[in-house]
């Protein structure tokens, strides 16, 4: 019996996605996150240990989607067990064409310098919120200040192309190795955070592939987080205005 497990399921189903490549645990119960919303609508994470999600098992499917895959993501927290970090990385090294992007997800005590260092060497994209940026700042000495952290990463890791750090309600800012971007989101009544988070990645990595700029990178991405900040789950459904929005951003 999983009731988590297939209460997820329904819902990507519900979502129009597939479900084939997913893996199940018979030992072990699906991973949860107790949240618990304070200030504003921001979260606080309580992260169950040892789930299904801890125990990745080695699944030929997914290294041939990753090899034809335009992007693939991958967070710091996933790699919290050293089984699961191992498939993470070998997932990740057959992605030879696509974009990788590395969601750092600082969370708890699950993360070390050694995690951090070896996820931005192997990315494109970087992903980070201002307090993530703090806490990379000081975990791998980077020796600058808080606001020269993306351009500290660049230069220190040549693969990376791009760095995003999202600033709550204050927007975000996108530097690459030939432009950067300040912007603010659209001005929203915050009613959860969980999820914008991932929105917020998902929209930069389409107007990524599309080839868009980074003001329209920044602008899109601030679009999508913003909604899903203003409702109440962390997939809520898109309106048919916020979709043309988002398509209309070149």
């Amino acid at each position: 019996m999983d009731p988590t497990g297939d209460s997820a399921i329904s819902v990507l189903k519900k979502a129009g996605l597939t479900t084939r490549y997913i893996q199940r645990d018979t030992d072990r119960p699906t991973g949860e996150v107790l949240v618990t919303l304070g200030a504003e609508g921001i979260p606080d994470f309580t992260i169950v240990r040892d789930v299904a999600w801890d125990n990745f098992q080695s699944d030929a499917t997914w290294h041939k989607i990753a090899d034809s895959a335009s992007a693939v993501c991958f967070g710091s927290l996933a790699q919290r067990s050293e089984a699961s970090r191992r498939i993470i990385r070998s997932v990740l090294n057959a992605a030879r064409q696509s974009v990788i992007v590395f969601d750092v997800n600082l969370r708890q005590d699950y993360f070390s310098r050694e995690i951090i260092e070896d996820g931005i060497k192997l990315s494109h994209i970087l992903k980070l919120n201002d307090k993530e940026a703090a806490n990379l700042q000081d975990c791998l000495d980077l020796g600058c200040t808080i606001d020269d952290v993306p351009e500290s990463l660049l230069s220190q890791y040549n693969g990376l192309q791009l760095v995003c750090v999202t600033m709550g309600s204050d927007g975000s800012r996108l530097v690459s190795r030939t432009d950067s971007c300040m912007m603010a989101c659209p001005r929203v009544k915050v009613r959860d955070t969980v999820g914008c988070g991932d929105a917020f990645s998902a929209a930069l990595v389409t107007k990524y592939l599309e080839g868009c700029d980074i003001q329209a990178m920044c602008r899109a991405a601030n679009v999508i987080g913003a909604f899903v900040a203003s409702q109440e789950g962390g997939m809520p459904d898109m309106p048919s205005e916020i979709i043309a929005e988002f398509k209309s951003i070149q």
